[in-house]
């Protein structure tokens, strides 16, 4: 970087020079990590070109530019940079009378912007545009006759097909990844190419493929190449890869002599190249996985525990790196030079479409009302909608009612809701549905819906006259069980359950008292998170029991509510904790962001797994 600064001090008066100077210090300052400074560098280049209407080049600084966006993740800019790139170098193409080095320039450029645009889209996880850019830039490579063009259009179509692999296991698409990249290969070696990273990845490639056809002797094969020129490779510092090749091989050794020991020493190996907590979560979840099967399979229950654990996480932490990934990409509609390239849409346009559908939907449907009463008077019209619209609303109220209903009226052993389902709820709806039966003019839709609140009522009635403790009956899980499949029924809200106490009870004050603990946190976020997913975990060993249960609600500010007599559905939690001799429960949240309670308490002296 010093050297080049020097050499553009010195340009001055060349703007040729100086345009060269800045390109070059914005790949500098951009690999580097200093990517302010590298796209401000870029931009005088640009501006540079423009003066000198250089336009083939212009377009190769945007093509930068955009691979340098993707690199750091943004996304939209960066395919934004390179459509706006590909346009200025497909003008170029149009232009008459081109010499036979600017023909072969402008195919160059074409061919580098497609493969840019390929691995973007490949970053976007966008399979089918970035297989489509590594088409074009094959089928451009092969006009020019330029081999090294050609193979670098094959690697990225390779890497494209072997993604889909990866996905799908497909067998013909095997046999053509591994036949790309043989060519690939056998080009490099023969020009000395001296990329050892790129080398080393198509061997890596071709020995996941081979693992996964238990080709194990070609398996080593390419693991030993790949895992040489990744270490020949200069300056390379992805030790994850690294990782990942020892957990290839551990794979072989299962798969090719079922040797189970020999396959926990790689994975020991690995764990010492680079400290699991540092690598890549999905790298760090798949070594997991894997070393918790083979404890297993060696009878080291404790170990395969405490590994299944960590994968949990990991598996969690990995959806919610994805939500929050998919929640920050900004989607927009990109249009330039008669091209549009529409971004898939935020969560929040996804959500704004799905209630302009269903308003849609509603208006449809309240046109064909009006046309089947359009006899009758505008006012006369106008009021039945209104009759319409508050029963529906009466209906969904009293179905969220009769919900929590069951979930207060079990924390109290159901003495207080007995009460509240009687002569609350029950007396409610059936009242309504007298005054929809005696309504004038009843359409088959309301007498429908007197059908399904006399049902309602039947079956709120039916409960509140129900006696003894659910707990001691069914026990906490099958308990748990119901309770998700009501709120995921009743709420539209995914549920989960993860446990190891399906065969294994604790005693029943440890039991009832989990079971308040599970209320509580289901209840809190029916009435507050607004959330569309939970997740729950109870699992125990020899000595503890270990509750975590997380929603995908709002999330809340924990020291403020604490802080607040609000609170005392946390307090309680505190307290039940305490009581069964546990440490204070672990609460993650923060606004926006959802919830996590982490728990554990002593496995009854009563009680053994």
């Amino acid at each position: 970087i010093k050297r080049t600064k020097q050499l553009l001090s010195e340009s001055k008066g060349c703007p040729e020079c100086c345009a060269v100077c800045h390109s070059a210090l914005g790949i500098l300052r951009c690999n580097n990590d200093d990517y302010a400074k590298g796209y401000a560098h870029f931009d005088s280049a640009i501006g540079l070109y423009r003066k000198m209407g250089d336009s083939l080049r212009v377009a190769m600084n945007m093509t930068n530019i955009a691979s340098y966006k993707s690199e750091e993740g943004d996304y939209t800019n960066a395919i934004r940079y390179g459509l706006r790139a590909l346009t200025i170098v497909k003008e170029q193409r149009e232009i008459p009378n081109k010499t036979m080095l600017r023909d072969s320039l402008v195919m160059r450029g074409m061919v580098r912007t497609n493969i840019a645009l390929s691995a973007i889209y490949a970053d976007f996880q966008d399979a089918e545009k970035s297989t489509q850019y590594a088409m074009d830039a094959i089928s451009i490579s092969k006009t020019s006759r330029d081999s090294s063009l050609i193979m670098d259009a094959a690697f990225m179509l390779a890497n494209c097909y072997f993604a889909q692999w990866n996905d799908t296991k497909n067998a013909a698409l095997a046999d053509t990844v591994t036949g790309l990249y043989m060519k690939c290969l056998d080009y490099s070696l023969r020009k000395n190419s001296d990329d050892h990273s790129g080398i080393g990845t198509t061997y890596h490639n071709l020995a996941s493929i081979a693992v996964s056809r238990l080709q194990i002797d070609e398996a080593r094969k390419y693991i030993k190449a790949a895992e040489q020129h990744y270490i020949e490779a200069a300056g390379y510092k992805d030790n994850a890869n690294l990782v990942d090749l020892e957990i290839l091989k551990a794979h072989c050794y299962i798969k090719g002599k079922n040797d189970n020991k020999a396959a926990l020493a790689r994975l020991r190996v690995a764990e010492s190249i680079l400290p699991v907590s540092d690598l890549d979560t999905v790298v760090q979840l798949e070594f997991c996985l894997l070393i918790s099967d083979i404890f297993e399979a060696l009878g080291q229950g404790d170990s395969a525990l405490h590994y299944s654990r960590l994968a949990e996480k990991l598996n969690y932490e990995l959806f919610r790196s994805e939500q929050r990934k998919f929640n920050s990409q900004v989607l927009e509609s990109i249009e330039s030079d008669n091209q549009i390239s529409t971004l898939e849409l935020s969560k929040s346009k996804i959500r704004q479409q799905q209630w302009a559908l269903l308003a849609t939907i509603l208006g449809l449907l309240g046109f064909v009302g009006a046309l089947s009463w359009r006899q009758r008077e505008q006012t006369q019209n106008l009021q039945l909608a209104q009759q319409n619209q508050e029963i529906t609303n009466t209906l969904k109220d009293a179905e969220v009612k009769f919900l929590q209903g069951i979930i207060e009226g079990q924390q109290t052993e159901r003495n207080e809701t007995k009460h509240i389902l009687h002569n609350d709820i029950a007396n409610t709806v059936l009242t309504l549905s007298y005054d929809i039966e005696n309504a004038a003019d009843k359409t088959v839709q309301q007498q429908g819906w007197v059908a399904q609140l006399r049902k309602l009522a039947a079956h709120t009635r039916q409960l509140s006259h129900q006696k003894g403790g659910i707990i001691a009956d069914i026990g906490l899980i099958e308990g748990i069980r119901d309770l998700l499949a009501r709120v995921g029924h009743t709420k539209q809200i995914q549920t989960e359950l993860f446990t190891n106490l399906d065969k294994h009870r604790p005693d029943t004050d440890t039991e009832v008292a989990l079971w308040h603990i599970v209320q509580e946190l289901v209840s809190n976020t029916l009435k507050y998170a607004h959330a569309t997913q939970i997740e729950l975990s109870i699992e125990a060993d020899s000595q503890n029991i270990y509750l975590t249960y997380a929603d995908n609600g709002d999330g809340f500010d924990l020291d403020k509510t604490m802080s607040q007599q609000k609170s005392m559905g946390l307090q309680s939690l505190f307290d039940k904790t305490a009581e069964l001799g546990g440490d204070p429960p672990d609460i993650i949240t923060s606004i926006g962001h959802g919830l996590t309670v982490s728990l554990q308490i002593p496995t009854s002296k009563n009680h053994t797994l």
